[in-house]
């Protein structure tokens, strides 16, 4: 899905979903014109212009869309519904690919990186697909629902080896208590060292350390690691509700995809771990060390204030001239990377999915990934996979999501009538629907016991850091960001009672602690705004936005219908059962 049909999905409901089935297609490989079966008439659920739609496909499509754009409803009714989607998608697609539309530069880079990327994940599906073996234990599906579902609060004690670490692991399951280890600690004996790490997510993990964390209790430790070349293990010390996030308890198909996509990415690591070794990779030592120099100059991801660690989820990459990026960083047999074109390549990722690099261990883990994608890129290309009908599919899915996104900008958003008039009368027809409640904002701890909660009021009270035992002592979600709520709107909360706690609070003061069905709840406002009437002029930009998300909409239904007249497809809805697309 390219980044302008993302920011079109802000402007129409309808179009929203058909961007996630184009996007759904493509990861489903939506066959292009294919054919059901002859001998099984009942597995075509639509004809649609020369495509059709088989129980098959529309199984593989349901599996793949975002659960939260299926339509509502019980499980047949939803279902029916999600086949006139298709076929809705299915004629936007004919029409927009009747265009002939140009591509952006964007699009035609965004198509470059696609197409390697599908020829890498085809070459992988023959390497290791399909002997993949998904554990679906009733231990793996808890220990699922438990990361989902949990952070942990996590404190790392930190040895010179791993041997070490071991040892000290041992002695703590034994009875030694934790207190003796504590004094090494803190006389910066034999290298011992104990550090908070804070809430931490499954996904803010190292690979290593995951499973390790989340199977342990309560209380009690991990097994021993070995970490950036010495060895550690790690004890939950508390933990808290993970927010907006569900899992269903029942939702065995969703967990089964997640823990398949897990176990493919470790069997791909693992494949390129023999990659390493068929290649006869040769890191630069000088090199290496200045580019690893370059990433010590950058701030770490956990910065400490005293115990208070402040993790930075954004990691910038490092400035590297010219001349430097043509230090060739490391060769192999096939080719060879420089420094520049690591650090292109790292730039290029998002700011919260680069990883951390502080060590020449993790400097080799990190490069050794755009290298094997090149090789693997080459492999596929030299073994002609981009003939193959899964490729091809995916690749024709990819040209007609830009075709639709041209066709909604084209046909549909530009054929939004912008004018004052049209404006005025929107915002006349909708009278006081700019207008803004009274809002606040606020910080807030939540606490399990009465007896640590009145503790801390008493030390609130007395001038203690809000934020900071926030952050230390909040089971709720707002401890990352120290016990901020950000604004918070006038009779926009789900529970009244907690709405006129919240209003009713005077600001700069601690109120509490006040008894919530999650514990023991403790507030501060910071902010009181009144609410605020907009004049037509005031509320403009809001009028624009929404006057063309509606309008939009209603001219994308309008031409659905029209389409649908012209094709007169033959859809089956009777052939739809409420456990199609259920394993």
């Amino acid at each position: 899905m390219t980044a302008g049909i993302e920011g079109l999905r802000k402007l129409s409901a309808v179009f929203a979903v058909l961007c996630a089935l184009v996007a759904a297609a493509s990861a489903a490989g939506f066959a292009e014109g294919a054919k059901a079966p002859a001998s099984d008439p009942d597995s075509v659920l639509a004809h649609v212009n020369a495509r059709v739609l088989g129980k098959s496909q529309f199984a593989n499509e349901w599996a793949y869309l975002n659960p939260t754009l299926r339509p509502p409803g019980d499980a047949l009714t939803a279902r029916r519904a999600f086949l006139e989607q298709l076929v809705d998608r299915m004629l936007i697609g004919d029409a927009a690919l009747a265009h002939h539309y140009a591509w952006t530069p964007a699009e035609s880079l965004d198509y470059k990186k696609f197409n390697r990327r599908v020829l890498q994940n085809e070459y992988f599906d023959d390497i290791i697909g399909s002997r993949v073996e998904v554990d679906l234990s009733p231990e793996a599906i808890d220990l699922y629902k438990s990361r989902m579902t949990t952070i942990p609060l996590l404190r790392i004690f930190r040895f010179p080896d791993y041997e070490q670490a071991r040892t000290w692991r041992q002695r703590l399951a034994t009875g030694t208590p934790v207190s003796r280890l504590e004094a090494l600690a803190a006389g910066g004996t034999e290298g011992v060292r104990i550090d908070t790490l804070g809430f931490v997510a499954w996904e803010q993990l190292p690979d290593t350390m995951r499973i390790p964390v989340f199977k342990a209790k309560l209380g009690q430790y991990t097994e021993a690691l070995s970490v950036d070349g010495g060895g550690a293990f790690l004890q939950i010390m508390r933990q808290r509700v993970r927010p907006s996030i569900t899992v269903a308890n029942n939702d065995v198909d969703e967990i089964r995809a997640t823990l398949r996509n897990e176990a493919v990415n470790r069997a791909r690591d693992a494949y390129r771990k023999r990659l390493h070794e068929e290649l006869a990779v040769q890191y630069d030592d000088v090199n290496s060390q200045f580019l690893l120099d370059q990433f010590l100059k950058l701030p770490p991801r956990v910065v400490y204030e005293g115990d208070q660690p402040t993790v930075n989820t954004n990691l910038p990459a490092p400035k590297i001239s010219a001349e430097d990026g043509r230090r060739v960083l490391v060769r192999y047999r096939t080719g060879q990377m420089t420094v520049g074109e690591f650090v292109q390549w790292y730039t290029q990722l998002e700011s919260t999915q680069r990883d951390e690099i502080r060590t020449r261990q993790m400097l080799e883990i990190v490069v050794d990934r755009p290298l094997f994608d090149n090789e693997i890129a080459r492999r596929a290309e030299a073994g002609h996979y981009e003939n193959r009908p899964r490729v091809l599919n995916d690749l024709a899915f990819r040209r007609e999501g830009y075709a639709v996104q041209h066709y909604y900008e084209n046909e549909i958003i530009a054929r939004v009538p912008m004018g004052s008039d049209s404006l005025h009368a929107f915002f006349n027809r909708n009278p006081g629907r700019w207008n803004s409640p009274a809002s606040l904002d606020a910080h807030i701890i939540l606490v399990e016991s009465k007896v640590l909660a009145d503790s801390l009021v008493t030390a609130l009270k007395a001038g203690g850091d809000f934020a900071k035992a926030a952050a230390a002592w909040s089971i709720h979600e707002s401890a990352e960001r120290q016990g901020a709520l950000g604004t918070i709107y006038q009779g926009q909360q789900p529970d009244s009672a907690m709405d006129h706690l919240l209003f009713d609070a005077p600001p700069d003061q601690v109120v509490g602690p006040v008894h919530v069905q999650a514990g023991y709840l403790i507030l501060r406002v910071t902010k009181k705004t009144p609410p605020v009437t907009r004049d037509f002029d005031e509320a403009l930009q809001y009028v624009t936005n929404d006057y063309r998300v509606e309008t939009s909409e209603a001219i994308l239904k309008a031409r659905l219908a029209e389409l649908r007249k012209k094709a007169a497809p033959r859809v089956y809805p009777e052939r739809v059962t409420a456990d199609l697309g259920v394993d």
